[in-house]
């Protein structure tokens, strides 16, 4: 099996971390994709949101718990108390409701493979307070972070390319009609 993400869903995804459009509407693949383009100094109301969505796939679940920095929280000094203010408290709130979620086993669908092996767990990688089954690979398919820079380009196919050669050719015959002297020789030179 393939994941097929096409520029409509660089688009979507696009669209929806620019608040352009509402992330609530994405696919499961275009979610997968918006965690791990996404500007956590956004701030994190659309993944209060997606957590408690079926959509969500174990992949992109513990890809989200993983981009919230976990380990962070080992250290029992840095966690947000209910009366503190701490910066850092809707990262600790979300972070402790995917761990009881994923162990509840809320987000059944495995389509992405995750590791956090491969970017976040290293050998001083605090573990003390990360449940095993956080640390561990999601089955699925390795669907990395790719570009979702606005896409709109493509290359024509033959018959939009013949028409575009049609319309060059009648432009031509028109400036050569208002300026006999005028030749089509340098293409970057006559567009300019």
């Amino acid at each position: 099996m393939s994941i097929t993400f096409t520029k409509a869903n660089k688009n979507n995804v696009d669209k929806a971390i620019k608040g352009e459009k509402s992330y609530k509407k994405l696919t499961s693949a275009e979610w997968h994709q918006f965690v791990q383009n996404y500007n956590f100094d956004s701030g994190l109301e659309p993944f209060e949101w997606l957590l408690n969505q079926k959509v969500c796939d174990r992949g992109t679940a513990l890809c989200l718990y993983w981009n919230l920095n976990p380990e962070y929280f080992c250290d029992t000094k840095k966690i947000p108390t209910l009366d503190n203010e701490s910066m850092f408290k809707q990262d600790y709130m979300i972070i402790k409701e995917i761990e009881k979620k994923y162990q509840e086993g809320f987000y059944n669908s495995e389509l992405f493979l995750f590791d956090p092996k491969i970017e976040f767990i290293t050998s001083k990688t605090d573990l003390s307070c990360i449940p095993k089954i956080m640390q561990e690979s999601t089955n699925g398919i390795l669907f990395d972070q790719i570009d979702i820079e606005f896409a709109f380009l493509r290359n024509p196919n033959e018959k939009e390319l013949k028409s575009i050669e049609s319309k060059i050719k009648n432009a031509i015959s028109i400036i050569q009609n208002t300026n006999p002297t005028f030749e089509y020789n340098e293409p970057e030179k006559t567009v300019n």
